[in-house]
């Protein structure tokens, strides 16, 4: 879909606040956002009291009733995908940045795995690998999830595994669909911003499907780089702050950006998009018709690439 408008003003800025308010509502942002965990609340609920509000929420005890919590890990991995190819981000920089070259590897989920965990150099990053394609991933997740989690009215929906060591970092981006990050081993630390920081998170123009990529570091600490680099990102505020454990699924509202670190030596989280009908055909029709263009190379081509071109054996 076409991003909020852009920040190159002060008038840009407002506009683009108010965009974002009256498609997601927004509460004021507070000045130490604090983080909201707790169990699942039930759908309506849900819905209600985040879904329609825009409003990240972590869930504790949703993940660990799945089989894939109990199953899922490297050995699992080592043995159930000996013919389960993969594609593993070798970027040194988080993709998501404009001049950070995207940097792929072909391998299987098995050769990856057994890699990972026994290597102490970083071998890549396997990042949004869509499950639907292999059977006995799939099955580990229980029930339906999309309509287990969003509700009847959620009908398009779609489910990728991340697999990653220590400092694994996706870049600041926000997606167009509602989320859930849903962590079954390891940690990882997630930093938000709701859709009216955009003009003070640096977005650029490098494509991804469905995606806004940013090129602000949220996890940069360094004042100095700050300061030179992204002057105007004082003024987002602090974002709100995620610790992730074993078991915890965060709810992350389409077009809040988000930038994701492994805090462990080694994890492995799935997440899950979703979309209702009006949704989809609000921004899924765009999101595919671009991605079709895209793969015919006569969209998102420009100075700054793409996330998703680049494959290297």
């Amino acid at each position: 879909p076409p991003p909020p408008p852009s920040s190159s003003s002060s008038s840009s800025s407002s506009s683009s606040s108010s965009t974002s308010s009256s498609s997601s509502p927004q509460s004021p942002w507070p000045s130490s956002p604090k983080p909201d965990f707790k169990p699942f609340c039930g759908l309506e609920s849900f819905r209600q009291d985040y879904v329609n509000q825009s409003r990240p929420v972590c869930f504790t005890d949703v993940v660990t009733k799945w089989p894939a919590f109990h199953l899922w890990s490297f050995e699992y991995f080592v043995r159930v995908g000996k013919e389960v190819p993969v594609q593993v981000a070798m970027s040194k920089d988080p993709e998501e940045k404009k001049n950070s070259p995207t940097r792929k590897r072909l391998t299987t989920l098995a050769k990856f795995s057994e890699r990972l965990k026994s290597s102490k150099k970083n071998i890549g990053y396997l990042k949004q690998c869509d499950i639907s394609k292999i059977p006995l991933l799939r099955d580990d997740i229980g029930g339906p999830m999309n309509q287990s989690i969003f509700g009847r009215s959620a009908v398009f929906g779609s489910r990728y595994l991340w697999v990653g060591g220590r400092n694994a970092m996706t870049g600041l981006h926000n997606d167009d669909e509602d989320n859930v990050l849903c962590l079954i081993r390891g940690t990882k630390t997630v930093k938000l911003f709701p859709p009216s920081k955009r003009p003070y998170l640096y977005p650029n123009r490098k494509y991804d499907s469905g995606t806004e990529c940013c090129d602000f570091d949220a996890f940069c600490e360094d004042s100095n780089i700050i300061n030179k680099t992204y002057p105007l990102a004082s003024r987002a505020g602090k974002p709100m702050t995620y610790f992730l454990k074993p078991g915890d699924m965060l709810f992350i509202p389409k077009f809040w950006y988000h930038q994701v670190l492994t805090t462990s030596a080694l994890s492995i989280s799935l997440n899950h998009f979703s979309s209702t009908p009006s949704e989809f055909f609000k921004y899924g029709i765009q999101r595919e018709f671009l991605d079709c263009l895209h793969r015919c190379g006569l969209y998102g081509n420009s100075s700054a690439g793409c996330v998703c071109c680049d494959i290297k054996r």
